[in-house]
């Protein structure tokens, strides 16, 4: 017993001059740089159809073709609606050669939905239809071009669209310049 008390008489009293060892420095982590997934004009038709498979998109091919604009297309169900994915040579080619004018409805014989990104056009919907424009889809087609887009949108937005429900996508089409108002006529 005397001997457990001499050494906590000891132990208590060590040189206060002594520092006591100091707990290693923690490393900082390396910084993670994100890569850019967003792809350049033109886009590859495989590189995307490969990313949208990839997301867990089950997109079913039915034939493919090609010509000289667009160069490749894909034929394809998706949630048991057609998918038309078109490739262009450039994203002009795409303009030029369909007359693309994003916002608004589709026309006769247009898709309910057309999604534009780069040089590539997703229509997605039936487009036999007598109507001016087709009927708004069930919501669960919307739902499945809402979540087409987001795949999309980091590969080839900002996109476009031209839509019978217009879709919430993840980045805007390029701001429209507003028509300056007009000058007052001096007096």
């Amino acid at each position: 017993m005397v001997t457990v008390a001499a050494a906590v008489l000891v132990g208590g009293c060590a040189d206060p001059a002594t520092p006591s060892p100091r707990p290693a420095a923690t490393p900082r982590p390396t910084p993670v740089i994100t890569p850019d997934p967003h792809l350049a004009d033109p886009a590859d038709l495989d590189t995307i159809f490969a990313e949208l498979t990839k997301a867990g998109l089950v997109i079913t091919p039915i034939n493919a073709g090609s010509a000289d604009e667009p160069r490749r297309r894909i034929n394809a169900t998706y949630l048991d609606w057609p998918l038309i994915i078109s490739e262009f040579s450039s994203g002009r080619a795409l303009r030029t050669t369909t007359r693309w004018t994003p916002g608004g409805a589709p026309r006769r014989g247009e898709a309910p939905f057309t999604i534009v990104g780069l040089n590539l056009m997703f229509e997605y919907g039936p487009k036999v239809t007598n109507a001016v424009t087709p009927e708004p889809p069930e919501q669960r087609y919307r739902d499945a071009m809402i979540e087409l887009a987001l795949v999309l949108d980091p590969l080839l937005g900002p996109l476009e669209q031209r839509s019978v429900v217009a879709l919430p996508l993840p980045t805007a089409s390029p701001p429209v310049a507003p028509t300056p108002p007009p000058t007052p006529a001096p007096s």
